[in-house]
């Protein structure tokens, strides 16, 4: 999906949050994995820990800035996946290496060269 105004993360948390209700009301899903890469991984985090339908996150290479929700994922019974390179030069592995920490189970971190 696209943002309207990428970059800001309470906008794009609103839009996803709504894309989900969308596909709940049109579609009648049921749950939803939500993936995100970067700055995106603090949105579905955030949009994880709010939305009942989101059963699961993945984040890949994520940042740590604005993911304080990452610890009601576990809280509400949600699974996590962390997919991490450990030579990315933009964001360090540590990023995802402390979010993974931060929640609880169930999780995964894969890091990989």
């Amino acid at each position: 999906m696209d943002y309207r105004y990428p970059g800001d993360l309470n906008l794009c948390i609103q839009d996803l949050v709504e894309n989900i209700d969308l596909l709940e009301s049109k579609y009648n899903i049921e749950r939803a994995v939500l993936v995100g890469w970067s700055f995106g991984d603090a949105v579905v985090i955030s949009a994880g820990a709010q939305c009942n339908l989101v059963k699961a996150i993945a984040t890949i290479a994520s940042q740590t800035a604005d993911t304080i929700s990452v610890s009601q994922l576990a809280q509400k019974g949600k699974a996590c996946l962390f997919i991490h390179g450990k030579a990315d030069q933009c964001l360090p592995s540590r990023c995802s290496e402390q979010l993974y920490r931060l929640v609880g189970e169930p999780k995964e971190l894969v890091s990989f060269i």
